[in-house]
């Protein structure tokens, strides 16, 4: 059912760029007719598309790009245009930090974040700030209840099962969406000290490659955005990975942690590393802090797409935002609506859901939903 109004919307779902995006897309049901036919609220420059992700009606909101700046500006003007929020899943993709347990395609879950690039630029190291004060706060109550209540339930055959289901909507819906791994791209990590630059025989332009002699040494700007098979990076230095036996037949594995989030895309395996052994993070990615300050209740699910090093590329990109969209579903089939958030919008607007055709002739009458292709997740 539609809700009357913008206060009738309790979940959003926050995208920074187009692939992330684009997944959420594909499992949104445009049951309302337009785009967003609610609209916004004055000076909100916010784009939104509505509709319902299973029972729930959802407001999807579009970055005006990567980072916690854009992703900040969008949180506090979705506060504004859709005050009554009670969930915001910041959805897409990131890189994650390899180990026996995280493959590409798994799904990150935060339990809290970490701000890497918040802290002192000394003359030989930079400090991240770290006291009471200054370290984002963990989630309320209700989100920590409702992450506890999905580490319970991420492994049984019925959450599993809503992510096979939701996986083959999308496909129906938008077949460029991979809900397949790449075939020209295997799940292989390189040693941290294997840095991403040219080797023979592949000539460097500049010559910088070739008088590389330890980690930290400069490499050529051409090779930090070329392909490993470009550079000429040795597949055999590469350890080819898998997952385990016991994982077959699992869409993607569901793992709860802390993400850690910068400005900075991180593409260095020691940088990497070190945060890994001083944060315990399991995965990096770059809006979190932005929709943290606005007080937004707010759970980051993303997708493993690269393992956070110079020789990351974007192959896996698409399938990683489909397991996160999918994962974003199931979740939401677990998720319960807040009673008093509806009966306070009854107080004020009458009934909280109505059909959704009446409910837009209540608005001037001028959306038409005749036509509309939609596809159904139960």
């Amino acid at each position: 059912m539609a809700p009357v109004d913008r206060n009738g919307f309790q979940v959003a779902v926050i995208c920074a760029v187009n692939v992330e995006s684009k997944a959420i897309k594909a499992i949104l049901n445009p049951n309302f007719g337009d785009e967003n036919p609610y609209g916004k609220a004055d000076n909100d420059p916010n784009s939104y598309q509505t509709g319902m992700i299973g029972r729930h009606p959802v407001v999807l909101v579009f970055c005006s790009g990567m980072g916690k700046v854009g992703a900040a500006i969008a949180a506090s003007n979705l506060r504004i245009s859709f005050p009554r929020l009670k969930l915001c899943l910041l959805a897409g993709i990131c890189g994650g930090v390899p180990s026996d347990k995280i493959f590409l395609g798994d799904v990150i879950v935060s339990k809290g974040i970490v701000q890497f690039d918040f802290g002192r630029q000394h003359d030989d190291r930079f400090v991240r700030k770290s006291s009471f004060y200054d370290i984002p706060g963990r989630p309320s109550a209700s989100i920590r209840s409702f992450l506890h209540l999905l580490e319970t339930s991420k492994e049984d055959t019925g959450f599993q099962e809503s992510i096979l289901q939701c996986l083959n909507a999308i496909s129906a819906q938008d077949p460029s969406i991979a809900i397949h791994p790449p075939a020209d791209e295997p799940d292989q990590v390189y040693p941290n000290h294997y840095v991403h630059k040219h080797y023979n025989p592949v000539p460097c332009p500049t010559g910088e490659c070739s008088r590389w002699k330890n980690v930290g040494d400069p490499v050529c700007r051409n090779s930090r955005d070329a392909s490993c098979g470009d550079v000429g990076c040795q597949a055999a230095k590469a350890t080819q990975r898998s997952p385990p036996p016991d994982r077959s037949g699992l869409t993607s594995k569901i793992h709860l942690g802390l993400f850690g989030t910068s400005d900075q895309v991180m593409k260095s395996a020691q940088h990497r590393d070190a945060c890994v052994e001083e944060e315990g993070v399991l995965g990096f990615e770059m809006e979190g802090a932005g929709v943290w300050v606005s007080d937004l209740p707010t759970i980051i699910v993303k997708g493993v797409c690269d393992y956070a090093d110079g020789h990351k590329n974007k192959k896996w990109q698409s399938y990683a935002a489909g397991r996160a969209a999918a994962c974003v579903k199931a979740m939401l089939d677990q998720w319960t609506e807040t009673e008093a958030t509806q009966t306070r919008t009854g107080e004020s607007q009458g009934t909280s859901y109505h059909n959704t055709q009446s409910k837009i002739m209540t608005q001037g009458g001028s959306h038409s939903f005749g036509g509309r292709n939609t596809f159904s997740i139960s």
